[in-house]
């Protein structure tokens, strides 16, 4: 006598189950979810600003963060010889890079401790000064066959006042060589490089918000 179709089923669901309990792993690898961190402290080389200064009353809000055209996800890149863009297997940011770089930026701003609030995009306040990042380049490429490989990073960045009268563009770029061709180091060369071009955003934005004409009613 055949055994109903509902008993054949749940022994097979059965079996199976006890397969998996017995150490059955699958074979895809796991994804990998990567993180960056700020800078501590102020940026090498940013202007002194004391206390009481002009900018310790101001506040800046770090705008949403956009990104040219195939960097708005969370896939670590590879940048090809023929400049096609490939990605590591199995490796993410934890986070879509946009939404990376804006809590880096945020953070980096805070840490120089120069402004009296420095806002994310998600704050619903008004400010003084705003600041945006455009993400140019973020991406790993091989200079040489058999070599680790280097790593870019490129912002374009606008500081405006809240009248959205535009007070700076300007460029940063940085890049950082990973010792190894392992995941571990090329993230680290990522790190390395984003608080580098972080460091030197800081820098040029406190830079043009202590510029005489750049606060609000100048």
């Amino acid at each position: 006598m055949k055994a109903p179709p509902s008993v054949v089923v749940a022994g097979v669901l059965l079996a199976l189950g006890l397969a998996g309990c017995s150490g059955l792993r699958s074979s895809v690898p796991e994804t990998v979810s990567y993180v960056l961190r700020a800078p501590g402290g102020a940026a090498p080389g940013q202007p002194a600003v004391a206390p009481g200064g002009p900018l310790a009353a101001r506040s800046l809000k770090v705008v949403r963060v956009v990104a040219q055209p195939g960097y708005d996800g969370d896939r670590i890149l590879l940048l090809g010889a023929d400049r096609s863009l490939g990605h590591y297997a199995s490796s993410r940011w934890v986070e879509p890079l946009p939404a990376v770089i804006g809590t880096l930026a945020v953070e980096t701003l805070r840490n120089a401790a120069a402004l009296r609030t420095v806002l994310d995009e998600s704050a619903p306040f008004g400010s003084d000064f705003t600041l945006r990042l455009t993400i140019r380049r973020f991406d790993a490429e091989y200079p040489a066959a058999g070599a680790p490989p280097r790593v870019t990073v490129s912002f374009a960045c606008t500081v405006a006042r809240a009248d959205r009268t535009i007070l700076a563009n300007f460029v940063v770029e940085s890049r950082a060589d990973a010792p190894a061709d392992r995941m571990g180091a090329v993230v680290a060369a990522f790190e390395q490089a984003t608080q580098q071009a972080l460091d030197e955003t800081v820098r040029r934005t406190l830079a043009t918000l202590q510029a005489p004409d750049a606060l609000p009613g100048a």
